[in-house]
């Protein structure tokens, strides 16, 4: 019971313990709860202040956004504003609103290297969900026409390496860099970067290309990694050739990388620009220590690069020194008098005297009679100019921007932002200085074309000097005042300067040997012939389905090379009819072509021959009469690997010319043209002037796809020249066909010269009489007439020669000997000849050259199919271009007088030779005898061949045919029913 009593007084303990433990943790949570209560009510409160704080902020925002946008539909020119907006839609995050704010600016204003670039980086994020890289590379392109911005540049070839993988991609990449290497490679600080970039992108490309280590590449490899090598020699040598800031270094990694001595020409280039960057080097070293806005920096370099006369170096400082300093209108002023002196013709000494003597108040001076007079005007009244004059559509102030800032846009009159630092050689520019009312803004603009029209009035104010003293009349235009004779003195017009893409000559390993096979394979490559002969197969298949019954064996390497041994050989061996190759008569008894190839194999592979995919012929017929199809579908394939392979193995020398050829069919197309005495399809061909070379070519199909709106003549032009591969500097020859002022014109602009023959009716050819050539003039008679760079001359021969040229005087001095009848009595005199008609007649006479040497061993097949005309075609021009690339090879090796090159002639006996060893060893070889006796039918039913059987032979028995035989013993042998004489054969042999 006590037990009972003492465990219930410890059970009524334990509960009021428990009991008393429950009141007190109660209490704890009341007193917790009240405590969150209250900190959720301090919270509550702050997060309520916070965003009342940042709604304060947005509606502020807000509020400042919408002002800016409506005082720019007040003001559109207030930069100040669209900076502002910008800013502050960037802080919103409002992206659509951000990049129609960034569009309007750009329409009106030239955009700092920050804001594009930001722009930039945006729309890349933006289009990574749904890529549209279309749309960031014409971003790309507005960007790089504003200032000259490296930065933007090497983004520009980053985000086109992206594409790569996309049709086209590689040689996207490479024309961006080709031309950023163009627009900033002279940059001296930072054009390096751009340079290291192209050559980091070809050394990617060159691991691709190279084979594994301990495999041995086949010919077509290492063709590729040839041509690859050559690529990136060529960018070193061409960077050692431009004064670079730590251009040792560059030259160390060329050594080091290349494992060879480096040539000499070189090392010419590479000191001569060591030697020039010794010059600027101080003069850039003042420009990184400088403090913004570097204006004494930067004029004391535009005074030395003047002096030095490189129109390139000083057009990229001018574009240096605005980027940094777009607010001084002195600098455009100075740029702008520059470009339009350079535009007229004047020399690097006369605008550097010019220029010097400018006050600064931006009018342009006049000519005078005295290259040493000063031109300028100071005290003239800008509107006491000649009323009637009006600047000519040929002469606006368009013409005289460069091309990476002619634009309707009007640059910043107020501030502009401070652009990134992105190098550590790179100072920032000046901060921005207060912003101006919008009235000064907007007033701006017209101050300057004030000063324009200023500069344009004083073009009519001051006489011109003509000729040997002859003063004309005040107001008239060089062509108003009519035609100069060869007496009177034009300007010399200065050299182009030269800068071809790559080193011209041969772009391979012109260290090993060449065999004439090997260099036919450049054109005709490996690739190249296994597509023909899959298409072959092809469309022979399909003219057998079709019900087109005749003997055809699958087409395989060794047929297809003895069958262009065959062309090449018809080439060589000219006879009346291409039966007669094959003919027994003893005129015609030739042992080859008959023992490598029977006649009627050689007029299958013909009557099959076929360049494009059968089942994508038919596809592209089914677009006739629309936009979409493609007249040369046909000859495509081999069409562009040919120009390719023209364009990859051979960097045209300096003088360049364009030739018409004529490919001879009887087809019945639209696309054919007539010339006297056949009919035909026309090639517009270019070529080197000192070779012959073949570098690109075109067919012309029509006007029907022009887009230039200048005629067929300029668009073939246009086609033919693409300038990132080729380069600058080159002189264009061309006939009238092509010579138009408005194509001469565009030309120069991007630094090729040209010279052509030109018809008088041609639009922009001067028409006036005055002082023109008499109807009877005497030969050597001249008149010149010159319109900016172009020269118009005319000039008696036997008949009346015009000429128009950008790169020539019109006369310097040379004769020529003509026969001159005198009273009745012919005589051979010595008469003047204009500079252009001397270097037309040397360079385009190649044309002539090059017609005859394909002509004299001509491969073409009258053929009724077009598109198999068009094949001996390619082949003619693959032949005459390695025989071109065998002499060059022959010139850079100085052989001595001993060893002669090839002839023509010998060199496509050589390659025939060379291509039927090919074909033999290329053969598949035979299949090994079998391990077994085992019958088999001859022919594939039995009935086709039969053969005497050999046990009945050896018995006596002579005439007993079968077409049984055995597949070891490779001895024909009865096998019937009456008659075994397989069994009789083995049972004697075991």
């Amino acid at each position: 019971m006590q037990r009972v009593l003492s465990n219930m007084a410890a059970s009524s303990s334990a509960e009021q313990t428990q009991l008393h433990d429950m009141e007190e943790e109660e209490e704890g949570m009341e007193e917790r709860e009240m405590e969150s209560d209250e900190e959720n009510r301090m919270r509550g409160e702050n997060s309520d202040e916070e965003e009342d704080d940042s709604s304060d902020d947005e509606k502020e925002n807000e509020a400042e956004i919408q002002r800016l946008e409506e005082q720019l539909s007040i003001n559109a020119f207030d930069y100040n504003c669209h900076v502002d907006l910008i800013k502050l839609l960037k802080q919103e995050g409002e992206l659509p609103r951000l990049r129609k704010a960034r569009q309007k600016m750009s329409e009106l204003f030239p955009l700092t290297e920050e804001i594009w670039l930001e722009w930039l980086k945006d729309e890349i994020r933006l289009t990574e969900e749904e890529p549209n890289r279309e749309k960031v590379y014409e971003l790309f392109e507005k960007a790089v026409t504003d200032y000259i911005c490296p930065d933007i540049w090497l983004e520009f070839a980053q985000y086109s390496i992206g594409g790569m993988g996309l049709p086209g991609g590689m040689e996207k990449v490479r024309s961006i860099f080709e031309r950023a290497v163009m627009a900033v490679g002279l940059h001296m600080t930072k054009g390096q970067a751009v340079w290291e970039a192209y050559r980091e992108f070809e050394n990617v490309i060159l691991s691709t290309v190279q084979p594994p280590p301990g495999r041995v590449p086949s010919c077509e490899e290492q063709g590729r990694l040839n041509v690859q090598l050559e690529r990136i020699h060529t960018l070193f040598r061409r960077q050692l050739a431009v004064p670079l800031m730590d251009m040792e270094a560059t030259f160390a990694e060329y050594e080091e990388w290349s494992e060879q001595e480096v040539a000499e020409t070189v090392m010419i280039q590479y000191r001569k620009a060591l030697q020039q960057l010794a010059k600027c080097k101080p003069l850039e070293e003042a420009l990184i220590l400088a403090e913004p806005p570097k204006m004494a920096e930067y004029q004391a370099f535009l005074d030395f690069e003047l002096k030095e006369g490189d129109p390139a170096r000083i057009q990229i400082i001018y574009e240096r020194a605005l980027a940094e300093n777009c607010l001084v209108p002195d600098m455009w002023t100075k740029y702008t008098t520059y470009l339009e002196l350079r535009k007229k013709g004047y020399t690097a000494e006369k605008v550097l005297t010019i220029l010097a003597a400018d006050s600064g108040e931006g009018d342009l001076p006049v000519d005078s009679a005295s290259d040493d007079e000063d031109l300028q005007q100071p005290g003239m009244d800008p509107d006491s100019s000649d009323s009637d004059y009006e600047l000519s559509s040929t002469e606006s102030d368009e013409d005289y921007v460069p091309k990476m800032a002619a634009s309707s846009k009007i640059r910043p009159s107020t501030r502009t932002p401070q652009p990134r630092q992105r190098h550590p050689t790179r100072r920032a520019s000046a901060p921005p200085p207060q912003p101006s009312s919008s009235s000064s803004v907007s007033k701006s603009p017209k101050v300057t074309q004030n000063k324009r029209k200023t500069k344009a009035s004083c073009k009519s104010a001051k006489p011109r000097t003509c000729g040997l003293g002859e003063s004309s009349s005040p107001g008239m235009t060089e062509e108003e005042l009519g035609w100069h004779n060869g007496e009177e003195k034009d300007q010399r017009p200065e050299p182009l300067r030269f800068m071809p893409a790559r080193v011209p000559g041969p772009t391979f390993d012109t260290t090993s040997a060449w065999p004439p096979f090997s260099l036919f394979r450049l054109f005709f490559s490996a690739s190249v012939v296994h597509t023909l002969i899959e298409n072959t197969n092809a469309n022979a298949l399909k003219r057998f389905q079709a019900g087109n019954k005749y003997v055809w064996k699958v087409l395989t390497e060794r047929d297809f090379y003895i069958f262009l041994t065959i062309v090449i050989f018809t080439g060589l061996v000219h006879i009346p009819n291409r039966s007669d190759y094959w003919s027994k008569e003893s005129l015609y008894d030739f042992p080859f072509p008959a023992d490598k190839m029977s006649r009627e194999r050689f007029e299958a592979i013909l009557w099959s021959l076929h360049m494009s995919n059968p089942e994508e012929d038919e596809e592209n017929e089914r677009k006739k009469n629309t936009e979409e199809y493609d007249r040369l579908f046909k000859i495509k394939p081999l069409y562009t690997d040919i120009i390719t392979a023209c364009k990859t193995h051979f960097q045209p020398y300096q003088n360049i010319s364009i030739d018409e050829r004529m490919v001879a069919s009887k087809a019945r197309l639209s696309t054919k043209h007539y010339k006297p005495r056949r009919w035909g399809y026309k090639l517009c061909v270019l070529l080197d002037s000192s070779t012959a070379y073949t570098w690109n070519f075109i067919v012309q199909t029509g006007k029907s796809k022009l887009t230039t709106g200048q005629g067929l003549g300029y668009s073939s032009v246009m086609d033919l020249l693409p300038l990132p591969l080729l380069g600058g500097g080159y002189a264009l020859f061309v006939e009238n066909f092509y010579t138009s002022p408005a194509l001469f014109e565009d030309l120069s602009t991007q630094n090729i010269g040209c010279c052509g023959t030109i018809r008088t009716n041609q639009i922009g050819f001067p028409q006036n009489e005055s002082n023109d050539l008499p109807k009877k003039a005497e030969r050597g008679d001249l008149r010149w007439i010159r319109k900016g760079k172009v020269l118009f001359v005319k000039w008696m021969d036997r008949c009346e020669v015009s000429m128009c040229s950008t790169v020539h005087e019109a006369f310097s001095g040379q004769t020529v000997r003509r026969k001159v009848k005198e009273a009745g009595v012919s005589q051979t005199k010595t008469v003047c000849i204009p500079d252009a008609v001397v270097d037309h007649n040397q360079n385009m006479g190649v044309r002539d050259v090059s017609d005859a040497l394909i002509a004299h061993y001509n491969v073409h097949n009258k053929n009724m199919k077009w598109y198999k005309a068009f094949f001996f075609r390619f082949m003619d021009i693959s032949l005459m271009n390695s025989f071109v690339l065998h002499k060059e090879l022959y010139k850079m090796r100085n052989y001595p007088s001993s060893i002669k090159p090839h002839t023509q002639k010998s060199f496509r006996e050589q390659l025939a030779a060379e291509m039927l060893e090919f074909a033999e060893c290329s053969a598949a070889p035979p299949s090994p005898p079998p391990l077994t006796c085992m019958p088999m039918y001859y022919g594939e039913d039995g009935t086709q061949s039969r053969k005497y059987c050999r046990k009945c032979h050896d018995s006596g028995i002579f005439r007993v045919k079968t077409p049984v035989f055995c597949m070891k013993c490779q001895v024909p042998l009865c096998l019937t029913s009456k008659r075994n004489c397989y069994q009789e054969w083995h049972d004697q042999l075991f």
